[in-house]
């Protein structure tokens, strides 16, 4: 398919997933809200969604510019965002009638669908301009799929798990949490990545009153924020030394 039809493609799906957004009324926030998790943001945290999307419609505008949208990178990446737009917006739907397992699902595969643009761009281009709509899109994802993992748990009214219990599951998946973002900052060189993680945590700090949480909460925070200014560090060095 020529990279013209990929772009109004990828314009239709992004509108479609904004209009199934704006439909949903908040409806997931109040069914979010009536599962009791350890491992949930506070609201306000949610409101990153914005960013995203307005970072994405950036995005799709330079895609649409004569100058870009030949380029081979939108080629490849145009398939990719279409079925995440699609993905996206079944996430809502099936979260909206309270299919929770099956919301495991689709969010598991817009998860896949980004990890797959975010490697196509990373094997094109180094530049964090090219990266940061999809660092931060797939940042957020991240830790999204781990919140409705245990949200879906807890409604199916699962306690515990290999004698551990709720507090115990949410401590030891925010630590593997911060192992996933320093791989993941360090491997793509991308200080955007982890920058999510600590958002995410912050918010969950917000909305825990469990004292053990916390503590590893902030834990987490300090190791992701001193592996993202070494990161910084390191560029800035590696810059001077080009130089």
């Amino acid at each position: 398919m020529k990279t013209n039809k990929w772009i109004w493609l990828n314009w239709v799906g992004f509108i479609f997933t904004i209009a199934v957004n704006a439909l949903d009324g908040g409806k997931t926030g109040r069914i979010s809200d009536s599962i009791i998790t350890l491992f949930k943001p506070a609201g306000y945290a949610f409101s990153i969604w914005g960013l995203i999307y307005t970072i994405l419609l950036i995005w799709l505008i330079l895609q649409s510019i004569p100058k870009f949208k030949e380029h081979e990178l939108a080629k490849k990446i145009g398939p990719w965002f279409l079925i995440s737009c699609l993905f996206n917006a079944g996430w809502i739907v099936s979260f909206t009638f309270e299919l929770f397992v099956v919301s495991v699902v689709v969010i598991v595969g817009l998860l896949l669908s980004l990890i797959v643009i975010y490697s196509k761009i990373d094997r094109e281009t180094k530049g964090l301009r090219f990266k940061l709509p999809f660092s931060l899109y797939l940042g957020w994802v991240s830790v999204a799929t781990i919140a409705d993992i245990f949200l879906t748990i807890n409604a199916e009214g699962v306690t515990s798990w290999l004698g551990i219990g709720d507090a115990g599951w949410t401590m030891i998946m925010l630590v593997v949490g911060v192992v996933v973002a320093l791989l993941f900052m360090f491997a793509n060189r991308d200080p955007i990545y982890p920058l999510v993680f600590v958002w995410a945590y912050i918010a969950i700090n917000f909305e825990s009153d469990n004292g053990l949480v916390d503590t590893t909460v902030l834990g987490s925070v300090v190791l992701l924020l001193a592996g993202y200014i070494f990161l910084l560090v390191r560029m800035r060095r590696q810059v001077s030394v080009s130089k």
